[in-house]
């Protein structure tokens, strides 16, 4: 939900914010997802956490706008007060941030369900995360359960092998948290790129271009 218009812009070289003040973040609560318990390093650990839609605010010098993002910094836990942040986008996430891109900006808009939103969470980490080239949320390096240890459910796994066969590439906002000494000051987020009206809001337009030429590529 946009409510004023932002000065915000992301282009080609990545970030160029509006005079005067840098962009804040707030976590506003959930959305859509469940809990899980997953695994980074092969099973050696595992923690528990929130996988699926945070509700966002943020604000620049000009406004302010309310949207849905995905976690991108699995290990940290998301700040309740307003942090700093850098507008980036996807290709920040190599090697696969054009694939989070495009997962996000054709999946994100059609969540209406937990498991969806599960799904496409699971996706993004594995996709950030997995370091053996083979891409299932089950196993692997990266990997997820239900918090009992038990095998998600058929719906949430089919949907994210559904969002993995995706092949193509785009481009997304990626917005990352300010450091705090050595550690970040709150987790970051990917969104999709917005709808027309919430584009000229933002102020997107170099990254809606970029998203459009990609799909051309």
């Amino acid at each position: 939900m946009i409510r004023f218009r932002i000065a915000t812009f992301v282009g080609l070289s990545g970030l160029c914010i509006g005079a005067f003040a840098l962009p804040t973040m707030d976590y506003l609560g959930k959305g859509f997802g469940s809990n899980v318990k997953w695994t980074m390093d092969d099973g050696a650990t595992h923690k528990s956490t929130f996988a699926g839609e945070m509700k966002l605010k943020l604000t620049s010098a000009e406004g302010i706008a309310e949207f849905i993002g995905y976690c991108v910094d699995a290990t940290i836990t998301v700040s309740n007060n307003t942090w700093g942040i850098q507008i980036l986008d996807t290709d920040s996430l190599n090697p696969n941030g054009a694939r989070i891109a495009n997962a996000v900006n054709t999946k994100a808009f059609q969540v209406n369900n937990n498991a969806k939103a599960t799904a496409l969470q699971l996706v993004i980490w594995e996709l950030l995360y997995e370091t053996s080239g083979n891409f299932d949320i089950t196993e692997g390096v990266f990997r997820a359960t239900r918090t009992d240890g038990t095998q998600l459910s058929s719906t949430v796994i089919n949907e994210a092998n559904t969002i993995l066969a995706l092949q193509g590439t785009s481009v997304a906002p990626y917005y990352l948290a300010d450091l705090n000494g050595n550690t970040r000051s709150s987790q970051s987020f990917v969104a999709p790129v917005p709808e027309p009206a919430t584009l000229a809001a933002l102020g997107l337009f170099g990254l809606a271009a970029m998203a459009r030429r990609r799909r051309r590529a």
